[in-house]
């Protein structure tokens, strides 16, 4: 032991290498690279090799090796594949416009020499992009077609940094809304709610189409879709009306919970249920005061949203939908 590390050495072919503590490398690869692998540093080459840890005593080609050229470490695997470092330029670069999705250091960004271009993995939402040589558009490859917007503008949900706008290639004005679907938190700056999804609590998205001629967001036949999407634009409502929607947040959720394909009684998943649950604690706290009378109530606001953001309404219109549905 030194310094609270397990010193393991191991010998290879005549040679010794040695176990490299993951510690060493956080923050310098994404998160998986330094988590799932075990790290040997083979003194004679100079060079640090990546095993699974699966199988973290037998050496494969198709490994990752960090090699050195001079003052520059570089992550290979084979002769053509290379990880971009989370503290490259380019990187960083890539990360900031998925920043809305997923944080930097669990991206995988992939250098493929032999064509110039690059990968985007975001393993926990299941997403991946890419970019070719010469080209500064970054494609999806779920969402064929489509390549994100540089206009990131959508005009509802002010507030709400979790989002991505993609636009389709063909030239025509088809764009698409996509949000990881996981625990939203929110806090009130500068006069208006900041709302996110907090990252790594999301393992997919939704897709939501923006419709420019009935100025709506549409959201996919899933109960599921249509329930985040009203809580979100609640959270997110202001005094005035959004410009795209033409109504507040407030509106346009109370208008999404009271469609008839959510109002349908139908078993409710448990996901579905903590997010009527969670649109109905919008509604401010009441209670009789004091309790043994029924003179005044005490009520109990949220210093983190807009009054208009905590109707009355969602407490009824979502106990409505859960009594409705456990009928």
């Amino acid at each position: 032991m030194h310094d609270q590390d397990l010193l393991v050495k191991l010998a290879v072919d005549g040679s010794i290498v040695d176990l490299i503590p993951p510690r060493t490398l956080r923050r310098l690869l994404p998160h998986s690279f330094v988590d799932e692998y075990a790290h040997w540093y083979h003194a004679d080459k100079d060079i640090v090799e990546l095993r699974p840890l699966k199988d973290p005593w037998a050496r494969n080609s198709s490994n990752w090796f960090l090699s050195r050229s001079g003052e520059v470490w570089t992550l290979k695997q084979g002769a053509i594949t290379r990880l971009l470092a989370p503290c490259s330029g380019m990187a960083r670069c890539l990360a900031a416009v998925l920043s809305p999705l997923e944080d930097s250091l669990y991206l995988h960004m992939i250098y493929d020499q032999s064509v110039g271009s690059v990968e985007v993995h975001v393993p926990r939402l299941q997403l991946d992009f890419f970019l070719k040589a010469g080209e500064s558009t970054i494609r999806s490859r779920q969402f064929r077609g489509m390549h994100i917007d540089p206009d990131q503008s959508v005009g509802t949900l002010v507030g709400f940094t979790s989002k991505l706008i993609l636009r389709g290639d063909s030239g025509l004005p088809v764009r698409t809304l996509i949000v990881p679907e996981g625990r939203v938190h929110f806090q009130w700056a500068r006069g208006h709610a900041t709302v996110a999804v907090t990252y790594g609590t999301a393992r997919r998205i939704q897709n939501y189409r923006i419709d420019d001629l009935l100025r709506r967001l549409v959201a996919n036949t899933k109960l599921e879709s249509k329930l985040f999407l009203a809580y979100v634009h609640a959270l997110t409502s202001f005094c005035l009306p959004d410009p795209f929607l033409g109504r507040t947040g407030t509106e346009e959720a109370i208008r999404l919970l009271g469609s008839a394909s959510v109002r349908a009684p139908r078993p409710l998943s448990p996901t579905e249920h903590d997010r009527l649950q969670s649109i109905a604690s919008l509604s401010p706290a009441r209670a009789f005061y004091p309790k043994h009378e029924r003179v005044m109530q005490q009520v109990t606001w949220s210093s983190a949203l807009s009054f208009l953001a905590q109707d009355d309404r969602f407490y009824k219109i979502a106990k409505g939908i859960i009594d409705r549905c456990a009928e």
